[in-house]
């Protein structure tokens, strides 16, 4: 009988937990295990069918020996490998997490530990992937002078994988000039930290969780500080790779809350006025009552 070789396959993945924008490594391995016989026409295919819905393909495959060739959704390589010989092939892509958060992919190949119903791990790899969701309310549409304003920020994580890391920052640059900031931050988890005129929070998002940060401003009595200009207006940003308020003009970034002043009593010249229109109107109704009882008594 002749001597059969034998193709192991490794296959790795770094990072094993890729943020979006970041470019995702992948190695395999391919060594002929055999001692007596070479390989001519070693061959395995890797389906990217399960990473391109979050992943775009940077056309960047290579190989220590033999051909690699990629034709949506799969990547082949085939090659010769003489006895105990290996074959290292280096590819990657670059997640945008449009789609599930996963990165699943499987490399097959006949007579081999990655045959098409194999369970071996190390013909797969499954890398979760974090997403951020940053949404930013205000109590208020409308605030008096005296006023306090509450801001809620709510930090969802929807992908499937822990956000760590993960801050926000919320410039008040655009209140300041109309309210004080009461230093009452609070936060679910992470750390809340003030350094006029930003607030920033920091901290770890689990998968398929949420972190809510509160905080308030005191509008000035007088409604404006001098050169205010009665909005308070500020927006929240964020750093975090995959966070939605990159430039704090995405919808939900952004709250503004107007400082209007209530209606006072007349005072001055208007006192006056008011009084003496009173007056006025007090004679003519007496003046009407009195003509009405003489008339009753003819």
């Amino acid at each position: 009988m002749l001597p059969k070789p034998s193709l192991r396959i490794r296959k790795s993945a770094t990072p094993v937990v890729p943020k979006p924008g970041e470019v995702v490594t992948y190695t395999v391995r391919g060594t002929n295990t055999s001692a007596d016989a070479d390989y001519s026409g070693a061959r395995f295919t890797d389906d990217f069918s399960g990473v391109l819905d979050d992943a775009t393909w940077n056309d960047d495959a290579t190989a220590t020996t033999g051909t690699v060739a990629f034709a949506a959704p799969t990547l082949t390589w085939t090659g010769d490998l003489a006895k105990g010989a290996e074959a290292t092939i280096r590819y990657s892509v670059t997640v945008t997490n449009n789609g599930d958060q996963k990165l699943r992919n499987a490399v097959t190949a006949t007579g081999s530990n990655c045959e098409a119903d194999s369970t071996d791990p190390d013909c797969r790899t499954e890398l979760p992937t974090p997403r951020l969701e940053i949404e930013k309310r205000s109590a208020f549409a409308v605030a008096l002078p005296g006023g306090k304003t509450t801001y809620t920020v709510t930090i969802r994580n929807t992908g499937s994988a822990d956000a760590t890391n993960s801050s926000f920052t919320d410039d008040l640059g655009g209140v300041l000039d109309d309210a004080v900031y009461n230093g009452d931050g609070t936060a679910d988890s992470g750390t809340i930290t003030y350094r006029r005129p930003r607030l920033q929070w920091r901290g770890t998002v689990p998968a398929g969780t949420s972190v809510t940060v509160t905080y308030s401003v005191t509008v000035t009595k007088r409604g404006a500080k001098k050169g205010g200009d009665k909005k308070l207006r500020n927006a929240v940003t964020t750093s975090t790779r995959g966070g939605n308020c990159v430039t704090g003009t995405e919808p939900g970034c952004t709250t503004t809350t107007e400082v209007t002043s209530p209606v006072l009593p007349p005072t001055g010249n208007d006192t006056a006025w008011w009084a003496s229109g009173l007056a006025a109107l007090l004679a003519l109704t007496g003046g009407l009552m009195v003509g009405l009882a003489r008339r009753h008594r003819r």
